[in-house]
């Protein structure tokens, strides 16, 4: 199920950038008091604006969504697309908790999607460049990466092959 959740009136100059900015501020949130954490999964290609997160755990099961900036004239779309699936094989009561989960998952990542969304503009309208770019979290590798291959400082061949390497 996709939506959109967010309308950016008047398109940044540079709306890639904008991106890696929501995406590194995106990850930083956590949520409920289990401070559960997201990451990256997948990144589509640099002028798709799109990349999908997961979010472990939620009562043994995976939830991962996706968020994309369409961009139609000068105005970008922000979509949430979203999907559970549960990691476990035997879960009691499983459409009732699919149910509640839903009901209580998906409005929370919305508005998370729009606080992020909403940090990143700030953080490029107060800094320069150069210091919102010094700002994004560079102590883990594969985010390092994910981010460069987002910037298209890199190709998607590349970003495997480092990526396989970081991982060997």
């Amino acid at each position: 199920m996709s939506q959109v959740i967010e309308t950016i009136k008047e398109k940044p100059d540079d709306v890639y950038y904008l991106f890696n900015v929501f995406a590194d501020t995106l990850i930083k949130q956590t949520m409920w008091s289990q401070g559960t954490k997201m990451e990256i999964i997948e990144i589509g290609p640099r002028e798709k604006l799109w990349s999908s997160f997961q979010l472990l755990p939620i009562s043994g099961a995976q939830f991962s969504f996706t968020v994309a900036f369409e961009l139609s004239g000068d105005i970008v779309e922000v979509m949430y697309d979203y999907k559970f699936e549960f990691l476990l094989k035997r879960v009691p009561m499983k459409k009732l908790m699919m149910k509640m989960i839903k009901k209580t998952v998906n409005p929370t990542m919305a508005s998370l999607i729009i606080k992020s969304l909403n940090e990143a503009k700030k953080k490029i309208k107060e800094k320069p460049t150069s210091e919102v770019a010094k700002s994004v979290s560079t102590d883990d590798p594969l985010k390092v990466l994910k981010m460069k291959m987002i910037n298209g400082e890199i190709s998607e061949e590349e970003y495997l092959r480092k990526k396989q390497l970081l991982e060997d």
